[in-house]
């Protein structure tokens, strides 16, 4: 996850075998904006301690991303923002893949009867009018594809096409 003035600091989830997740915090002393040369030192720092009352550490992240400001982490058994239980899929469900660009979310999602299905999910956030607090954080369920088996690996990238004219 990328935050931080000119792109100067972020951060980076490490999920370990035996359900262990670390944040880390990188810093880098130059900017990395706007096409400047970077050196590439960077300072990195594990502020999991720092961030265990925002996040599930009890099961591992299978992805993550800051959205609005606020944690996004999908588990097998759901997505929270800053530990807080978003959605949760049902018992006889588990996610077991996960991949997350802005505000688009898509999940392997793996039920005991055997199938398995591609979900595709948005993040919706709507910022409060003046005097009311915090963001109003929803999923908006896009629709889902069952699939023949599980699938070795999936990657949600963002595609714009762009046209060209030959002369």
């Amino acid at each position: 996850m990328t935050c931080g003035k000119e792109n100067s600091e972020g951060r980076i989830v490490v999920t370990m075998t035996y359900n262990e997740t670390k944040i880390l915090r990188w810093t880098s002393p130059e900017p990395r904006s706007n096409n400047m040369i970077w050196s590439g030192d960077l300072e990195i720092d594990d502020i999991t301690p720092t961030l265990a009352n925002h996040l599930s550490l009890s099961e591992p992240t299978l992805a993550t991303s800051l959205v609005a400001g606020s944690i996004l982490q999908i588990t097998p058994s759901g997505m929270y923002f800053n530990d807080t239980v978003r959605k949760q899929v049902s018992a006889q469900e588990r996610i077991v893949q996960a991949s997350v660009v802005g505000k688009d979310i898509i999940l392997v999602v793996y039920n005991d009867s055997g199938v398995w299905t591609l979900w595709s999910i948005t993040v919706d956030v709507t910022h409060p009018s003046e005097g009311s607090q915090g963001d109003d954080i929803s999923f908006s369920f896009k629709g889902q594809i069952d699939l023949p088996r599980e699938p070795s690996a999936i990657r949600l990238i963002h595609f714009q096409y762009s046209s060209f004219h030959l002369l």
